[in-house]
């Protein structure tokens, strides 16, 4: 399997998320500076569409881009504190989404100080129009940054399910 591993906005790929990621294919972390000008969505896009990747997975503001990335290619994606309600306020997705059916899971640390759990998960309920199948894990005693054990279960829960559709 094709993965994309999207980092947060001030971040870079940790070791032990790709090691942890390498445990499910082949991975693509690639390091992006988020406050540069240009396209960064169209970058990416193009990146995830000529590497074929057959999931998105992003931390933070690379799970905004996740989100709508796997919205457009039509895969599945985990997202880990994605600040989805202002996503249109601060970074200039497409206007126009593609309809979702692949699955989303949405991890959600509840005491992150940056992502309001709740405001995501309002984003969420008022944003699926497709009616498309998502899941939401809150981790009521985490920030923005979960522990190994806590990413990688997140990790085999999202690739026990998406195993499971093919």
């Amino acid at each position: 399997m094709k993965i994309l591993f999207l980092h947060g906005l001030e971040g870079a790929p940790s070791n032990y998320q790709q090691m942890a990621l390498l445990a499910h294919g082949e991975v693509t972390c690639p390091l992006i500076q988020y406050s540069t000008t240009g396209d960064i969505y169209q970058d990416l896009f193009t990146m995830a569409q000529d590497r074929k990747c057959d999931v998105i997975i992003g931390l933070g503001v690379g799970g905004l881009f996740a989100f709508y990335l796997s919205c457009n290619m039509n895969v599945p994606c985990l997202i880990f504190n994605p600040n989805l309600p202002t996503s249109n306020d601060t970074i200039p997705f497409p206007e126009k989404r593609s309809k979702r059916n692949q699955y989303l899971q949405v991890v959600l640390g509840k005491e992150d100080l940056l992502v309001n759990a709740n405001d995501t998960l309002l984003f969420l309920e008022n944003n699926n129009q497709d009616q498309f199948s998502y899941s939401i894990h809150l981790i009521n005693q985490a920030a923005s940054k979960l522990t190994l054990s806590e990413f990688r279960l997140e990790l085999n829960t999202f690739f026990n399910i998406v195993n499971f559709k093919r």
